[in-house]
């Protein structure tokens, strides 16, 4: 082989490499963005059942904690998608 066939299948190698890693980065960023947004809806639903059950202000500090999980989930999500799109081999 000559030098330019040999530089070729390098990059080509690289690229799927590089490819691989975007596709897995963006699946670990939406198993986070999962994770949250399960959360943050778990303690909406806590904080408002135990702001009923005692029937006090206090429990209301659960659902903003769900809030802020739901926008770090909906966050997560949105970085899952690549800025650079790679080329999917």
């Amino acid at each position: 082989m000559d030098e330019t066939t040999s530089q070729n299948l390098q990059e080509g190698t690289e690229n799927k490499v590089l490819s691989t890693a975007y596709k897995v980065g963006g699946w670990h960023l939406r198993f986070k963005a999962i994770g949250s947004l399960i959360m943050g809806i778990l303690l909406i639903l806590a904080g408002i059942v135990l702001a009923v059950f005692f029937k006090s202000w206090s429990a209301l500090i659960l659902p903003a904690l769900g809030l802020v999980a739901l926008l770090g989930g909906w966050l997560y999500w949105k970085r899952a998608k690549s800025l650079v799109k790679g080329r999917f081999y």
